[in-house]
């Protein structure tokens, strides 16, 4: 998935650390997934579209997808690769995870610590984005066992 791909993607803000994407009709979407499944499309995509802010929310069920996955974000900034933590709506703003190991490296490129929580991090802009990789590991079959059982 590209960058563009995924700005399109990002009409709200998200955990790049742990989101779903949800298939369906040969496309990805954002997804947010507890009792039930809405994926997240800056336009409707059937009858059952809902507009919510600035863009459109649809319920579905397991079996109208093709594949449900749990994703974490990784960009790559300064030459490097960092996780992503938290992504504002259309990657306004990144905060990444400095590296670990490299910590002290990180911390002389502007990462701040935050030892509450015992990280380091930064907040980026799109325009500093070098690159995107998402890591991806299907949760379909899970999900369709759960929707099964809550039905």
């Amino acid at each position: 998935m590209t960058i563009e791909m995924l700005l399109e993607k990002s009409i709200r803000g998200f955990d790049g650390s742990r989101f779903f994407l949800s298939y369906y009709n040969g496309e990805s979407y954002i997804s947010l997934i507890d009792d039930r499944i809405f994926i997240l499309s800056q336009n409707a995509i059937n009858e059952k579209s809902i507009a919510k802010r600035d863009g459109y929310l649809t319920e579905v069920i397991p079996e109208e997808l093709t594949d449900i996955t749990l994703a974490k974000l990784y960009v790559t900034y300064g030459g490097k690769e960092y996780e992503a933590l938290m992504v504002s709506k259309g990657f306004e703003e990144i905060i990444i995870k400095a590296r670990k190991g490299f910590e002290y490296e990180d911390k002389k490129i502007g990462f701040e610590d935050n030892i509450n929580e015992r990280i380091a991090w930064k907040k980026i802009k799109r325009d500093e984005i070098e690159d995107i990789r998402i890591e991806q590991t299907s949760v379909y079959e899970e999900m369709l066992k759960k929707y099964r059982e809550d039905i």
